[in-house]
């Protein structure tokens, strides 16, 4: 019979060396490429079956032949996809299409700064997006009110521009993609910033073009109720999903400036803008979502009619989220009876 203390040192021996096992597969996976080049080894190979016409392999083979054409090829892409996806949600008294070179007054904070992509996997490229800015975008298409862009130029000019990401620099301004604010500024502050700029409006008055917008993505989570809204701000539907009291201020002063007010929808979170759709002083509403930097050419594409935006919302807009049943267990609801055990 074997003696315990034997058992007891074979289970030792074993031990260290499934340790030692593991350890050196390990260090000899991780180095495997030197060892093989040591050793003259192979620990891996591609294996593709055979065909007689090599065309028909089943490896991708790109159809782009260089750099510039996958760069050409994906920028057509995503302007195709972009004419495709936008929707519009209201037309009133034909107020879209609008002429080319038009005459027009951008209004709001998203206007200047607009959400170009989700804060997850299709984060929007910085360096595309800063040859595709929004205004100097619209300004292909439409002559747009200077003494407009130049008061958000002025607000954003001590901002700082690229906010942060996973390996990425998003093109935000940081501090503006937070999902428990809406950053819009009210006339007040409009005037503090330019007091000639509700003075200035009156050669661009064709259309004045809205734009809200709500960020989203990884860590964008939006709570019922008010809070982290501008102090003093409210919402239509008391949450922050809801148009707040500075954006349905700026609406007003659109209608002041031209007949013809145009809202774009800058979200792909479910806002709540049924007073806007009731509103009878706004002509048409379209839903923009993220458009990166070249969606922004189909959005202005879309507004002149040489494109259709008749594509369909990816999912419900509802009138309002805190009615919704699920919606009473969501947030930070403390218990009353924590204590018992």
């Amino acid at each position: 019979m074997i003696k315990p203390k034997i058992w007891r040192g074979l289970t030792v021996v074993s031990s260290m060396f499934l340790a030692v096992s593991v350890t050196a597969s390990m260090i000899m996976e991780l180095y495997r490429d030197p060892l093989d080049d040591l050793l003259g080894t192979q620990s891996s190979t591609i294996v593709t079956e055979e065909y007689e016409n090599a065309d028909d392999a089943w490896n991708f083979k790109s159809e782009f032949q260089t750099a510039k054409d996958a760069f050409e090829g994906y920028r057509d892409y995503a302007l195709k996809e972009s004419k495709e996806t936008f929707v519009l949600l209201k037309n009133s008294a034909d107020a879209l299409p609008i002429a080319k070179n038009a005459n027009i007054t951008m209004m709001g904070l998203r206007s200047y700064a607009p959400v170009y992509g989700n804060s997850g996997g299709s984060i929007a490229d910085k360096y595309t997006v800063e040859q595709n800015y929004i205004y100097d975008v619209f300004a292909k298409y439409f002559k747009l009110n200077p003494s407009m862009l130049d008061t958000y130029k002025t607000y954003f000019s001590d901002k700082t521009w690229g906010g942060r990401g996973f390996g990425a620099t998003p093109p935000e301004y940081a501090g503006y993609a937070n999902a428990n604010e809406i950053p819009e500024l009210s006339p007040t502050e409009l005037a503090q910033i330019n007091p000639n700029w509700a003075k200035d409006n009156a050669e661009y008055d064709d259309a004045a073009i809205v734009v809200l917008g709500r960020p989203g993505g990884e860590s964008k989570e939006y709570y019922l109720g008010a809070e982290g809204i501008k102090d003093g701000s409210v919402t239509d539907t008391g949450n922050i999903l809801g148009i707040s009291t500075e954006e349905k201020a700026i609406i007003d002063e659109a209608k002041k400036i031209s007949d013809k007010v145009i809202v774009l929808i800058n979200s792909t979170t479910t806002m709540e803008f049924k007073s806007l759709v009731e509103d009878p002083d706004i002509d048409a509403i379209m839903w923009i979502g993220y458009p990166g930097p070249y969606g922004l050419y189909g959005v202005c594409e879309g507004l002149m009619g040489e494109v259709s935006p008749s594509g369909h919302l990816g999912d419900t807009f509802v009138t309002n989220s805190a009615v919704n049943p699920a919606m009473q267990s969501s947030g930070n609801i403390p218990w009353a009876n924590a204590h018992v055990r």
